[in-house]
């Protein structure tokens, strides 16, 4: 029965004859997302401010204030493996509902894929942790400055452009991180 249930609720990928057309769907779903979602896939970040760098000897943290709304701020840790490979892959890992960039957990993980030799983005949320969630009227503030600048969509929808953004910069500014490193 439960197989059942998921055949019949879970999104399939259609059966594809060749590799053109399997990307020619690729290129069409990820642009209905982009739309759907209202993302800028070219924004780039207004400003970012490595605050702080924190040495280590398998890998450093640089912390960084970035921008990609005016006046609304968020911080990020950058987890630099100390490793002299010419390419190394970059992993963007936003902090999830009940985790903070100060979460133990959050720091383990990031520390163990800088380990490895993977440069990584961790990043702050607006979901109930975090600096910016603890603020007074820190979503009001967001949705409020959304509108003035008018965004289209949410706060999230914010979020996830400042994260799409951050890649964008991430991939600019660390030469060592290879932009077409995927997860295979």
């Amino acid at each position: 029965m439960t197989d059942r249930v998921l055949t019949a609720f879970t999104p399939r990928c259609p059966n594809f004859e060749d590799a053109h057309q399997a990307q020619l769907w690729s290129d069409r779903t990820r642009t209905q997302l982009i739309e759907l979602i209202g993302l800028e896939p070219q924004r780039d970040v207004i400003t970012a401010q490595v605050q702080r760098v924190v040495p280590g000897t398998e890998f450093r943290i640089d912390v960084v204030r970035i921008e990609v709304f005016k006046g609304i701020f968020m911080s990020a840790n950058v987890y630099v493996p100390s490793t002299s490979s010419p390419k190394i892959p970059l992993v963007m890992a936003p902090s999830a509902c009940g985790t903070a960039l100060w979460d133990t957990r959050v720091q383990r993980r990031a520390a163990n894929l800088a380990m490895l030799g993977m440069t990584v983005v961790v990043s702050e949320g607006f979901c109930a942790n975090g600096v910016r969630a603890s603020l007074p009227e820190s979503r009001r503030h967001v949705d409020y400055s959304r509108q003035m600048l008018g965004l289209q969509g949410s706060a999230f929808t914010a979020h996830i452009q400042e994260q799409v953004s951050t890649l964008n910069w991430a991939l600019a500014q660390y030469e060592n991180v290879d932009g077409d490193c995927h997860w295979r």
